[in-house]
């Protein structure tokens, strides 16, 4: 389930989950995703780059983003 999206500077390397490329000083989505279970819940946190992000949604392509 995806908790929320966000828009951040990155001041650390990150990489984009989509093109693999690198994000680095430069404003990317910050997409966070809450798995729950008989446990703990686990939050996983994906980055994507604003251009690739935005392309995807647009298409249609939004199922994991």
């Amino acid at each position: 389930m995806i908790i929320g999206r966000k828009l951040k500077f990155l001041l650390l390397p990150r990489q984009c989950e989509l093109s693999k490329k690198l994000l680095w000083l430069k404003f990317a989505y910050k997409v966070t995703h809450m798995y729950t279970g008989p446990g703990d819940p686990v939050f996983i946190h994906k980055y994507y780059s604003k251009h690739e992000f935005l392309v995807n949604r647009l298409k249609g392509n939004s199922e994991n983003i």
